[in-house]
């Protein structure tokens, strides 16, 4: 691959895929490529500051004609050498090919594999991060030291230090997706198990999430009342994370908290979760959460604090 100038395309929307695959972009950029990572504006306000030599770049979904030959001419503008894929649809290998990046590679999906200079299968049950981190080997670009991580500011940590109010445990009861909100009584155990250890407890997730905690309390509410990047560095200030399989248990996780996390048998944990040491993944049999049996996750959280 050279000193090309690279793109690496985003997939378009969740936090979790995007917090995978920057495994893959610190192995590109380890290796010594520049150019620009493209991505949705939550996802590219997510990557700030992670990859310096490969800036993110906020672009849209390319639903219309417009939006698509734009995509097109900025990717000929900025003279790519190389496309690595990470969305997975036929648009973004349509606006490689056209644009003229003489190396584009990616999965073979959507039908685009003829659209495509270097390609890869993708497996379903394969991790995830194992999946992007492939369309770095296919470039013959090392990936053994490669790791997840995003990066906040000295302010954004500064903020989220003020925003704990003292409180180093983190639990999301609720989701955006219903089947991965944890039951009131084991948000109730894992609020009690963290007392118990002299821990304060903050609660996180997103504004439509604040109906998870009806009867349930913590020493810090933090639901709804924090931008992302307000969140990160939040986050950032914990001892460990507890939740579903969220996109905030994957921001953690990449921000080096360790976290203890309940998939879905929709989701398992061996394509979603987070393996290196100490993290905790717990594997359902079903298909929610709605049946999760305390101790399974508070054990481990009580290992956790010690």
């Amino acid at each position: 691959m050279g000193s090309d100038r690279v793109l690496v395309w985003m997939k378009h929307r969740f936090l979790g895929d995007a917090v995978l695959a920057t495994a893959l972009l610190n192995a590109v950029e380890a290796h010594g490529s520049k150019g620009e990572a493209w991505a949705s504006v939550l996802l590219a306000d997510l990557l700030e500051g992670t990859t310096p030599s490969l800036p993110r770049i906020p672009i849209g979904k390319t639903p219309g004609a417009g939006e698509f030959i734009r995509l097109v001419k900025r990717a000929r503008k900025g003279r790519f050498g190389t496309a690595i894929l990470v969305n997975r649809n036929w648009r973004s290998a349509l606006v490689s090919k056209l644009a003229g990046i003489p190396i584009r590679v990616g999965h073979t999906t959507e039908g685009r594999a003829a659209l495509l200079t270097h390609k890869v299968a993708y497996d379903e049950t394969r991790s995830e991060r194992e999946s992007y981190l492939d369309l770095a080997r296919v470039l013959g670009i090392p990936v053994d030291t490669a790791r997840i991580g995003l990066a906040t500011s000295e302010a954004e940590r500064a903020f989220g230090k003020e925003a704990l109010q003292g409180a180093t445990v983190g639990i999301q009861p609720g989701s955006t997706h219903g089947r991965k909100a944890l039951p009131p009584q084991v948000v109730t155990a894992l609020v009690g198990a963290a007392r118990a250890k002299g821990r304060k407890v903050a609660f996180f997730g997103g504004p439509e999430e604040r109906g998870y905690l009806e009867g349930i309390e913590a020493d810090v509410d933090l639901v709804g009342t924090c931008r992302l990047r307000q969140t990160m560095g939040a986050l950032a200030g914990l001892e460990a994370f507890v939740a579903g399989d969220t996109g905030l248990v994957h921001i953690s996780a990449a921000l080096g908290v360790p976290t203890v996390a309940a998939y879905t048998s929709g989701l398992p944990a061996s394509k979603w979760g987070h393996f290196d040491p100490p993290h905790f993944n717990f594997q359902c049999g079903e298909d929610t959460l709605a049946n999760l049996e305390p101790s399974v996750l508070t054990q481990p959280l009580e290992r956790l604090l010690g």
